[in-house]
């Protein structure tokens, strides 16, 4: 079986592991410019990648969207927004291509991929990607750490460990 971990904000990534953990496709979510620096997500495109596994024992786990907190603040209406457009438009592709799905919240894979790892969760996501995924690019040109692919890589992990 193949397991499909999607990050659903604009920033998200979708990452395909085989039976063995490996990582045998990603690719970030595909958006478009917009005015005043705005991003919007190309609906045609998401069901584009995922078409693809229609016919291939393929579960998708969607990572659940949610307003989130930093810093004590939080998140806004904008951000907000977006992040629960894309996971709509996720959920709403993998069910029009009647594809097997879950819905798992960040607590529940972070809990099982972040075992052990200290910090904050994106830097524990790192670190244990790198581990996990070292043949995944999660850095980009500029040496920054792509969160987006991170987390689906390690949701697919979770999916994964969860069909097991």
């Amino acid at each position: 079986m193949i397991s499909i971990g999607i990050d659903v904000g604009i920033h998200g990534a979708v990452v395909a592991l085989d039976r063995y953990g490996r990582v045998i496709f990603y690719a970030d979510c595909p958006v478009r410019p917009g005015a005043r620096n705005r991003k919007f997500f190309k609906p045609s495109e998401m069901r584009k990648i995922l078409v693809q596994w229609i016919d291939l024992n393929a579960k998708v786990f969607i990572e659940y969207s949610q307003a989130m907190r930093k810093d004590g603040r939080a998140q806004g209406a904008t951000s907000s927004h977006k992040t629960g457009e894309g996971y709509g438009l996720w959920v709403g592709i993998v069910v029009g291509l009647d594809m097997p799905y879950d819905v798992i919240p960040p607590k529940d894979w972070q809990r099982v991929m972040h075992s052990g790892e200290p910090g904050d969760p994106k830097k524990r996501s790192e670190a244990v990607c790198k581990k996990l995924f070292p043949d995944l690019p999660i850095y980009g040109l500029r040496g920054g750490y792509i969160d987006g692919r991170g987390d689906a890589a390690l949701i697919a992990e979770f999916g994964r460990r969860m069909i097991k």
